[in-house]
């Protein structure tokens, strides 16, 4: 309470009137509201961005973003306690909660939007999410799709295959060709013709003179032929359902990486404006 003396004179009277300025200096005690309420608030807003970190096949991202919303209340309601019940004036740590839910809850909308993303169903994306979230997005925060990673791999693999001797290539093929069941076809210079023995491989002719029935083939032949289309239908479907979901996959991704650098900025920009906020000193003069 630092005080000051003033001595005045007034017209009336000629003896001085001293009068004493007090300066009363009235602060909160800060140590106990930050090791037991700001503390666990900051470490909780740091969980909900490393939710962003989690994978979405764990399932856990929305369980820890209700666990830190559910925790922040029960902290909140034993804040209320020790703070008078006023509306006037808004207590600086009960804004900074009131935010930090807010957070929390823009967090979990974010995360209900990325595991939307993720599990979408196999269905050709959209032209805008391609060209604003896989192309615009992806590059501004340095995205990289899987299919560049997977090319860079086959095309060193393919360089590798193609680098073998020809003849290592003829021989494993011709190694498949059994013995027992078909005929080598000699080519123009009389030389075996390694590489199409496979294709050109024809039926043995029984001692009898016997053919197998051919009719019987040709017809095994056809359902055989029905049953690969069948197949390679299929597998272009598949092909083309896993494109598509790689996709949205990607989309997912894309969009987790912007929401938790947005989550980080709210986090760290609220922070930083109750910290500048908070008064200094209250003054009472009398």
């Amino acid at each position: 309470m630092p005080s000051e003396k003033h001595v005045t004179h007034y017209r009336c009277c000629p003896e001085p009137y001293p009068f004493l300025t007090y300066d009363i200096v009235i602060r909160r005690r800060t140590m106990y509201y930050i090791l037991n309420f700001l503390t666990p608030c900051i470490l909780m807003s740091a969980l909900t961005i490393l939710g962003f970190c989690l994978p979405v096949e764990s399932g856990e991202r929305m369980n820890v973003g209700v666990t830190v919303l559910l925790s922040l209340t029960v902290i909140l309601l034993l804040l209320a306690e020790n703070l008078p019940a006023t509306s006037e004036v808004l207590p600086l740590i009960s804004r900074y909660y009131t935010i930090t839910m807010i957070n929390v809850f823009v967090s979990l909308v974010f995360t209900c939007v990325v595991l939307t993303f993720h599990h979408h169903a196999p269905t050709p994306v959209p032209a805008w999410v391609q060209l604003i979230i896989c192309r615009w997005c992806a590059a501004v925060f340095r995205v990289v799709p899987k299919e560049k990673e997977q090319w860079a791999n086959e095309k060193q693999n393919c360089l590798k295959f193609f680098k073998k001797p020809r003849y290592s290539i003829e021989n494993s093929l011709c190694s498949a060709c059994p013995d027992e069941s078909i005929v080598q076809m000699n080519n123009v210079n009389g030389n075996s013709d390694k590489d199409g023995c496979a294709m050109h491989a024809l039926p043995r002719i029984s001692s009898e003179g016997k053919r197998p029935n051919l009719r019987k083939r040709s017809c095994q032949l056809e359902k055989n032929v029905e049953g690969l289309e069948i197949i390679v239908e299929r597998t272009k479907r598949e092909d083309e359902y896993a494109r598509y979901k790689e996709q949205w996959r990607f989309a997912a991704k894309v969009l987790n990486r912007m929401f938790m650098w947005i989550v980080l900025l709210l986090v760290v920009s609220n922070l930083l404006s109750i910290v500048f906020s908070a008064p200094q000193r209250n003054v009472l003069s009398g």
